[in-house]
């Protein structure tokens, strides 16, 4: 492909995806060694992909853009959140319980993607991206700032960092 790649994935079992620009999703069935472009109707740019397992799946994108999938990316559904800002960072802890950051917002799901909750709106920076360990322990970055919560998203507090370098992810 000519297009930007921007994130992947690659589950133990072999499997792996790749999303970027202008729509594309490309998956790999040998660890990574050949890829096969998967065709969508979609033109945004394709920012990040999450496999909870290797059946539950989910990828964003510029304009609000985010699908899932529960048959190992046999097909993917489109997932409505009524926004047209950017999803920068995604993370599931089970089919079910996941958070997605844009723009300067967290949501949470606790139904695999189907209804959103606003749980932190960082109104004067975006949020980049978003990691969680457990469901209560997660991160989160914004510019010079990380985000820490201990009890799933109800409350963030602010991590020092002593630095005012930018943080763009976070694993």
């Amino acid at each position: 492909t000519q297009n930007n790649l921007n994130d992947v994935v690659i589950h133990n079992t072999g499997k792996g995806w790749i999303t970027g620009s202008n729509g594309t999703l490309l998956k790999s069935n040998d660890f990574g060694f050949n890829w096969t472009k998967i065709e969508l109707d979609i033109d945004n740019d394709l920012t990040k992909i999450f496999f909870v397992t290797p059946q539950y799946g989910w990828f964003t994108g510029n304009a609000g853009t985010l699908y899932k999938t529960i048959n190992n990316g046999y097909t993917w559904e489109n997932i409505t959140l009524n926004s047209d800002e950017d999803i920068t960072g995604i993370c599931f802890i089970s089919a079910n319980t996941g958070w997605i950051s844009l723009g300067g917002k967290i949501l949470k799901t606790t139904d695999g993607g189907e209804n959103w909750s606003v749980q932190f709106n960082n109104q004067n920076n975006p949020i980049y991206d978003l990691y969680f360990i457990s469901d209560s322990k997660g991160w989160a970055t914004s510019s010079s700032k990380i985000f820490k919560t201990t009890d799933g998203g109800e409350n963030w507090l602010s991590v020092e960092t002593n630095t005012t370098e930018s943080f763009t992810s976070i694993y």
